[in-house]
């Protein structure tokens, strides 16, 4: 069965960190390139467009694998149903977003007022049709809608709500590595999987803060 192909408006940081967070691999046996190939993907990932688009020799180069590997891994992510591919383009779909619990199970999801769907049409091969959940969680949304609760009167947020909001603020990480600094930046690569010692992002901040 064929998986739909879904555009979720999130950072590629963020979404490499939920790969992570989530422990997607321990939910889905999948092999060392496909789990690279994955971790990549999210790397180049356009929030905006909502799909990444490396060719085969860009994949190659950033794992270490052959084309004819890549090609390998690319088919076995297609076939546990993770991502969809046109010609030049990689999609992930709604089961890779509901296993990173990015988005509600399709039954209910019409119901949640945090995604608005909305639907475009990918070219060929595809020839299938894309519905666009955008998360509406920014915290510029957040301080707009609870100042209009306020001003219609309603008891909005509690004081623990409002404590939770004001972690949250405090926890809002940088939309890349490259902008961390030094401390952020050491434990990052200390935290970074052993097969990511040597990607783009660990090479650049290595380089950035001599460590």
């Amino acid at each position: 069965m064929l998986q739909e192909a879904v555009h979720v408006n999130i950072k590629s940081f963020d979404l490499v960190s939920e790969i992570t967070r989530q422990d997607l691999f321990s939910k889905i046996d999948i092999k060392p390139v496909g789990r690279l190939i994955i971790f990549n993907l999210a790397n180049m990932y356009n929030p905006k467009l909502g799909y990444s688009f490396p060719g085969i020799d860009k994949l190659a180069r950033c794992t270490g694998y052959s084309d004819r590997q890549v090609k390998t891994g690319l088919k076995e992510l297609f076939e546990f149903g993770l991502i969809v591919r046109t010609e030049k383009k990689i999609y992930f779909t709604r089961k890779f977003y509901e296993i990173l619990q990015l988005i509600q199970d399709e039954d209910t999801s019409q119901k949640s007022e945090e995604i608005t769907p909305k639907s475009e049409n990918i070219s060929p091969p595809c020839h299938e049709q894309i519905k666009t959940k955008k998360l509406n969680n920014s915290v510029k949304n957040k301080v707009l809608d609870f100042r209009q609760k306020q001003q219609e009167g309603q008891n909005y947020i509690s004081v623990e709500n409002t404590r939770k909001y004001l972690s949250e603020q405090k926890s809002i990480k940088p939309s890349s590595p490259l902008d961390f600094n030094f401390k952020q930046a050491k434990k990052y690569l200390e935290e970074l999987p052993e097969f990511l010692k040597d990607s783009y992002f660990a090479k650049e901040l290595k380089k950035k803060w001599d460590l």
